[in-house]
């Protein structure tokens, strides 16, 4: 018999502690204030006493979304407390009061009366619209990175052009009567055949005149005609720089970085100006194709040379 009465009050104990608790209902209030100078308007001081006074009353109901959710065991974020607390607050009452503190101050304070009922609690919601809002967030925030990444990659590359473009604008170069005495006196000659100061100096003069497609072709025949592996890194390099100066194709830039990639990072024999040119350049030109044209990104940098099977498979293998 005994046995059957611990048995029944054990059972009405349980009975009590799954049994919901009714809602209750709680009033709670906030004041804030606020001192509006000379070059502020009354609306802006209300509002920031406002927003004081609304602070106060979503604390005041956090702490009972916080004994709330230890009720039912359930944990909460701070934030998650927060969005709680200001979605079940029902404002009853709002008013201001003001004064005048000085020649040209006013103080104003505001008061919030409002009701929280915690039959409005639904912390599976709450949980589920968090998580929607955190990946979304998520999300926003890895395509703000995304552009913010892409926006730099442009700005460098605009950079890098302005500097290459203005290097030569602003460089010494041979006259133009002399450029076409060097012109004609070398046409029947193969670049290997022509100092290497002279076509350098035609191709200075080329870039300062924005005659690109020219200064592209002696840099090409340059790259073509070289008797080394080094000296067509050179000049392809120098054709890059065509092309990044006109922004006309940076994947063909790219294209023709990878022909120097082979050559000249790794090689002492290099000028060590055209190591560093090639290191500044492919991080830049890499970057730019990798963001902005990212279906031409793989093509660029297949390890099918520009120059490759016609001079530097040879060249390399001498």
């Amino acid at each position: 018999m005994m046995v059957k009465k611990i048995l029944l009050l054990a059972l009405g104990m349980l009975y009590l502690l799954n049994t919901p608790v009714f809602a209750e209902t709680y009033e709670i209030s906030g004041s804030g204030k606020y001192v509006a100078g000379a070059s502020e308007s009354l609306n802006d001081a209300k509002q920031h006493a406002l927003e004081e006074a609304m602070r106060q009353v979503v604390e005041k109901a956090g702490v009972m979304v916080t004994s709330y959710s230890q009720l039912y065991n359930a944990e909460l974020t701070k934030d998650e407390t927060t969005i709680i607390a200001s979605r079940i607050i029902k404002i009853k009452n709002k008013s201001f009061n003001t004064k005048l503190v000085s020649d040209s101050g006013i103080e104003v304070l505001a008061s919030i009366d409002a009701v929280v009922n915690t039959d409005d609690i639904d912390l599976n919601k709450i949980k589920a619209d968090n998580t929607e809002l955190n990946d979304k967030y998520n999300k926003l925030r890895e395509e703000n990175e995304y552009n913010a990444e892409k926006i730099k990659a442009q700005d460098d590359y605009n950079k890098l052009s302005s500097a290459l473009y203005w290097k030569y604008r602003n460089g010494n170069v041979i006259s133009e009567s002399y450029y076409k005495f060097l012109k004609e006196k070398y046409k029947n000659k193969k670049a290997h055949q022509i100092p290497f100061s002279d076509l350098e100096s035609m191709f200075k003069r080329c870039m300062y005149d924005n005659r690109y497609s020219e200064a592209g072709a002696i840099a090409s025949i340059g790259a073509l005609d070289s008797y080394s592996p080094i000296d067509t890194g050179h000049y392809a390099l120098l054709e890059a720089e065509v092309y990044i100066v006109k922004q006309s194709s940076p994947t063909m830039a790219l294209r023709l970085l990878n022909d120097v990639k082979r050559v000249i990072p790794n090689n002492s024999m290099s000028l060590k100006s055209d190591r560093e040119k090639f290191e500044a350049y492919y991080q830049i030109i890499d970057r730019y194709v990798k963001y902005w044209t990212p279906k031409m990104y793989k093509y660029s940098s297949k390890t099918v040379y520009f120059y490759g099977d016609r001079t530097l498979k040879n060249k390399l293998s001498n």
